[in-house]
């Protein structure tokens, strides 16, 4: 797997799913990445290969990495090229050379990711990066859908959504096409225990913090629910890429008044920002509509459900989808006063809401446990390599 994000790998849908899921099935994947850039540190150690290509921004990397593909292809049943279609270009030729089946993962829509970013960097007045971030997502998109697509000879996306947006846009025929959302590890999951509802209400947060979120939004909600429950506490577990996005954050709050009643944990372990989430009242996964996150899978919906707590969520695709197969939860818009009368309606009948959440928690690890999205990435993965 030729990865975007550095090494060693630590996205749990890189880490749990091909690292430790796959292998028991068989499946064995080694990782080639930068050194050092990744989402965060491994909660287990790496158990596949890993070769380290030099630095991100390194131009000889994809070189190396050329080099590396031509020398050992033969030695694999399949190549899978993560979140990067412009050097899938190149080691799509090199594999196709070798005769290695060539698979294309698309867990974020990177050229569209630019040119939303272009957008915000000419809003901020830097034009010249602002053109050139555009271009690159262009030329990107173009070498993507043209290039990288109808050569794969199968290519998974993050959702359902983005499988729907894929298909629209290309001459791909489904059955080339799978959609893996996030999953959860049954493994690491605690045993369910009543623990005594907290004296006074708590809602918490497990996400990142940087601005782009509009996490202001959950912060203008939680003023409103003190408006009913005076001794409420908010708590946002996580951290964002800039520091000086969770300060305009805490400057938000402070500004609202509600300063001293958040706590910011900053990033945690999971066996921690778990326990944080079962020591709340009511768990909040507010993702910003929009051409990106519409076709995401965020992870927190599935965590919250897998932890049997009760959610308030925003209606993105993927997270309607979950609560209304599992329950546990409900969806409303992303805006305060939405989010704000949804989590007052849950702490009013708390015990109800619990109740609920505990029912939901099997029904959520029969659909997105990476036990079951593993047979299914499997079975495809053999098939492609066939």
């Amino acid at each position: 797997m030729f990865m975007r994000d550095g090494l060693p790998p630590s996205r749990v849908d890189v880490s749990v799913l091909f690292d430790k899921t796959l292998r028991r099935l068989g499946i064995e994947t080694d990782f080639v990445g930068p050194r050092g850039q990744g989402g965060g540190s491994p909660e287990s150690p790496c158990a596949g290969r890993q070769f380290e290509t030099g630095h991100r921004n390194d131009p000889r990397s994809l070189w190396r990495e050329l080099r590396l593909l031509w020398r050992l292809a033969e030695a694999y049943d399949a190549v899978v090229v993560r979140d990067r279609p412009l050097a899938a270009s190149a080691l799509f030729v090199v594999a196709r050379f070798r005769r290695t089946p060539c698979i294309y993962w698309m867990s974020f829509p990177m050229p569209l990711g630019d040119r939303v970013g272009a957008s915000l960097h000419w809003s901020a007045g830097r034009r010249a990066t602002a053109a050139l971030t555009w271009l690159r997502g262009t030329f990107a998109q173009w070498v993507q859908d043209n290039f990288v697509l109808p050569r794969a000879h199968h290519v998974f996306v993050q959702s359902q959504a983005m499988l729907v947006q894929v298909l629209a846009m290309s001459a791909l025929p489904q059955a080339r096409l799978s959609a893996v959302p996030m999953g959860v590890d049954r493994d690491r999951l605690p045993e369910l225990i009543d623990l005594p509802p907290p004296a006074a209400p708590c809602i918490a947060y497990l996400g990142s913090l940087d601005r782009a979120r509009h996490l202001e939004v959950l912060i203008d909600a939680f003023v409103l629910v003190r408006a009913c429950h005076v001794g409420a506490r908010l708590v946002l577990v996580g951290s964002a890429p800039l520091d000086s996005d969770v300060t305009w954050l805490k400057a938000h709050a402070a500004r609202c008044g509600v300063l001293d009643q958040v706590d910011f944990t900053g990033p945690l372990p999971m066996a921690q920002a778990w326990r944080h989430l079962l020591e709340a009242s009511v768990c909040v996964s507010p993702v910003p509509p929009g051409p990106l996150h519409d076709v995401s899978s965020p992870t927190k919906v599935v965590e919250y459900l897998a932890l049997a707590m009760p959610v308030v969520a925003n209606d993105i695709p993927d997270q309607r989808h979950l609560l209304e197969a599992c329950g546990g939860g409900t969806c409303v818009a992303f805006e305060a006063p939405a989010f704000a009368r949804a989590i007052l309606d849950l702490l009013d009948d708390l015990p109800a809401a619990r109740c609920a959440a505990r029912l939901a928690r099997p029904r959520l690890l029969a659909l997105r446990s990476y036990d079951v999205l593993g047979r299914q990435v499997a079975a495809e993965l053999r098939a492609a390599a066939a």
